[in-house]
């Protein structure tokens, strides 16, 4: 996740000013913005604003320099109470849908759901929210 200031830029510049191409960037860029809009990033190397990475989804959001650390840290406190546990499978399982053919999705949801609710953060998840209180997280 990415919080940028909305005075920030961002751009790859290694065609016009290194005569090469911005290396695994242009795999990752294609992925998350489709090969037209990545072509034209690369290709001439301008910058684009936080508001425009904002809206094509290259980065979470874009907020006020002012509000920049406060934004920042919200979104960690936040993350930090979640269970470690699930972010950590959550993130995996992201990761693992990106090359994985549809077809083979269904599966992979259900074994990934299936396997967490035997977790002890599952568990305490459940309770904690029956019993209207706060989970205690102990990342197994």
């Amino acid at each position: 996740m990415v919080i940028a200031s909305d005075d920030a830029t961002f751009g790859y510049p290694g065609v016009p000013n290194l005569a090469a191409p911005p290396g695994m960037h242009t795999w990752i860029l294609q992925k998350l913005i489709g090969r037209m809009k990545a072509a034209e990033l690369i290709f001439t190397g301008k910058a684009i604003s936080a508001r425009q990475a904002d809206e094509w989804g290259l980065i979470t959001r874009a907020v006020p320099l002012d509000r920049l650390r406060d934004e920042t840290l919200a979104l960690a406190r936040e993350l930090a109470a979640l269970s470690p546990l699930a972010l950590k499978r959550t993130r995996a399982f992201m990761y693992a849908l990106e090359d994985m053919p549809f077809s083979d999705v269904p599966e992979a949801a259900l074994e990934a759901v299936s396997s967490a609710f035997d977790s002890a953060d599952s568990k305490e998840a459940r309770l904690a929210f029956n019993e209207k209180r706060a989970p205690v997280w102990i990342g197994k």
